[in-house]
């Protein structure tokens, strides 16, 4: 019954409500339900579009400035924050980050590659020996956006799937697959939960698995983005956001990892899309 409520309480009865009160799952909803029908009428929403663009790169603008300074802050709040919990909170970090990449391994070379097989008709390996430059790339730099030029060169010239098919899977993928983001959040949120003494019942949990993968949904294809959308799910869990600094250390590192998989997966997707297309030609 808490997962059926949690789907329940997601439809707002008042949307203005939501926005008020702060209930992230159900402004989330609100949100696609008014993007679908937006896209049903056609040009008439245009005004609306231009101006949420208008707001997102403002917000973009806001965070880069932001981050500028963000080394400095990182490093005093990391600072008071080990003074607070010793050492020991050295090891529960790295607990931490070895989970998340587990998680992510598992993904990536597990769950990834089967939907490459099955669905998609392709070998794996030979996917990823022709996509490994796109997948360097996303690694040194972090960010889905910048390799995306990379990804669709190297899918198109080196694992034979059209262009047609790439040129749409492909930025559609960069804006809205972030699996690997969506499970680095998951384990980031529970991770700060446990650190802080919070426990979380299985109701919460399905929460932040939902929160997580929604908000992967709209996180910006640049560093360090999965930092903003943390914390739209630490709010939906009713954590802390200052539980954000427990992670900031370590999360560049991880963010080479999981914008990685999220190139991955989108390159799955396009396997998968060119195969049910006929649009996949030996090379």
């Amino acid at each position: 019954m808490i997962i059926v409520d949690t789907f329940v309480n997601m439809i707002p009865k008042n949307a203005a409500a939501a926005f008020a009160t702060g209930d992230i799952l159900q402004i989330i909803f609100f949100t696609i339900f008014l993007a679908i029908l937006s896209s049903t009428i056609g040009r008439d929403s245009e005004t609306l579009t231009n101006t949420i663009h208008g707001i997102d790169r403002i917000m973009q603008k806001g965070i880069m400035a932001i981050m500028v300074i963000a080394p400095y802050a990182i490093f005093m709040l990391v600072t008071a924050i080990f003074m607070d919990l010793g050492f020991a909170a050295l090891k529960a970090l790295g607990k931490y980050a070895a989970a998340v990449l587990v998680g992510l391994f598992i993904h990536g070379f597990v769950t990834l590659p089967i939907l490459v097989l099955i669905m998609g008709r392709y070998n794996p390996y030979r996917l990823f020996k022709a996509l490994s430059p796109a997948l360097m790339t996303a690694w040194s730099t972090a960010s889905s956006a910048a390799t995306l030029p990379v990804t669709m060169s190297n899918l198109e010239n080196r694992a034979g799937v059209e262009g047609r098919i790439g040129n749409f899977v492909l930025p559609l993928g960069a804006t809205i697959n972030m699996d690997g983001t969506a499970l680095y959040e998951s384990v980031a949120v529970i991770f700060i939960a446990q650190i802080l003494g919070i426990e979380l019942t299985i109701g919460m949990q399905v929460v932040i698995f939902i929160t997580a993968s929604l908000a992967a949904i709209g996180a910006a294809a640049i560093p360090g983005a999965g930092l903003v959308t943390m914390g739209i799910v630490l709010t939906a869990a009713g954590l802390p956001l200052d539980g954000i600094g427990l992670i900031l250390a370590i999360d560049r590192i991880l963010d080479q990892f999981r914008t990685a998989i999220n190139v991955w997966g989108d390159a799955t997707a396009a396997i998968v899309i060119g195969h049910s297309e006929n649009a996949i030609h030996e090379v």
